[in-house]
């Protein structure tokens, strides 16, 4: 296929995905070519859909400070943007790390890099409730002489866990288009609602009642959090009781399992700050005790919060999501 074709092909695959919602690649049924827009179904880590909207060659580098690193010589920084749903019964935890692969026109593949791009926010590690999306980048570090001609995402991460393949060549585009917004959702709750999560870990049942009570947008910088150039800081404070037989203590979870996100109304996420988390009270929270948590986050300037989300350390489907506005 020349490559004017295969843009066609793109452009009729994005003007579908834009009217009718975008394919989803069936078993047994025939598919358009797997080309930028379309969405397949990874059933590895859960059922997810999974589509490529956009390759951004070259995509421009998130400068955080004087000091951030740079692709390395003779390579720039490739990336796309993935739309990824969970539509499995349970919750899923996703991330970044080892979920794409780039292929470039000489037969190599080439690992996502660690470098952030400022074209958009990030894929990170976000736990999906069913019906939940998240839209953000991963990239790579592409040598200078070679295209892109296919990108992958893995399932999983075993050797022999799924692959999903969609052709690229002729489709990188130099700055990518706002992603669409959100089409369908999952349940919940307006701000200052309370929801409970429950699930165990370890052998000790949990069971905790959280309530978001209030966004401060833009807040001030607090110890090590503080706003890089283009972006601005918002905290959240949520009112935290335990509902349980057995003190909740965060420092015996896993700290990168205990999410917060704030979110658009394109899906966009970005999690807390590293340094953000704070309580009212120190030590375990025992059983019918209350605690206050302040959050904190680091987004674009022009960020627009739509939802609000928090899934604890433990059980399967404890993702919670309050709406802002």
């Amino acid at each position: 296929m020349t490559v004017a074709a295969r843009r066609w092909v793109a452009l009729l695959a994005l003007v579908l995905c834009a009217v009718s919602g975008c394919a989803s690649a069936v078993a047994g049924e025939a598919t358009p070519e797997q080309v930028v827009g379309v969405t397949q179904t990874s059933d590895v880590r859960g059922n997810l859909d999974v589509t490529p909207l956009a390759l951004v060659d070259p995509a421009p580098v998130y400068r955080e400070s004087e000091y951030s690193s740079e692709p390395e010589e003779g390579t720039r920084l490739v990336a796309v943007r993935w739309l990824v749903t969970n539509v499995d019964a349970e919750d899923i935890l996703i991330g970044p790390v080892g979920t794409t692969h780039f292929v470039g026109n000489n037969g190599t593949t080439y690992d996502d890099s660690l470098l952030e791009t400022s074209a958009g926010a990030m894929f990170d590690q976000l736990r999906l409730s069913p019906r939940q999306s998240m839209v953000g980048f991963t990239t790579a570090e592409i040598p200078e002489d070679v295209t892109v001609d296919e990108v992958e995402f893995t399932g999983g991460f075993g050797p022999d866990d799924e692959v999903l393949t969609w052709k690229t060549a002729g489709q990188a585009v130099k700055e990518a288009p706002k992603p669409p917004p959100r089409r369908n959702g999952p349940a919940t709750k307006p701000l200052g609602t309370g929801q409970e999560v429950e699930g165990t870990s370890d052998g000790d049942e949990f069971r905790l009642a959280v309530t978001p009570t209030k966004v401060t947008d833009p807040v001030e910088p607090r110890g090590q959090v503080y706003a890089e150039e283009d972006r601005r800081l918002l905290a959240v404070d949520l009112t935290v009781r335990n509902e349980g037989r057995a003190a909740y203590e965060d420092e015996q979870s896993d700290a990168d399992l205990r999410i917060f996100a704030v979110h658009n109304a394109q899906d966009e996420a970005y999690t807390s700050h590293v340094y953000g988390a704070f309580a009212d009270r120190e030590g375990p929270l025992p059983p019918g005790a209350e605690a206050k948590w302040t959050i904190y986050f680091q987004v674009p300037t022009d960020f627009e919060v739509d939802r609000i989300s928090f899934s604890p350390s433990f059980g399967r489907t404890v993702a919670r999501i309050w709406t802002v506005t």
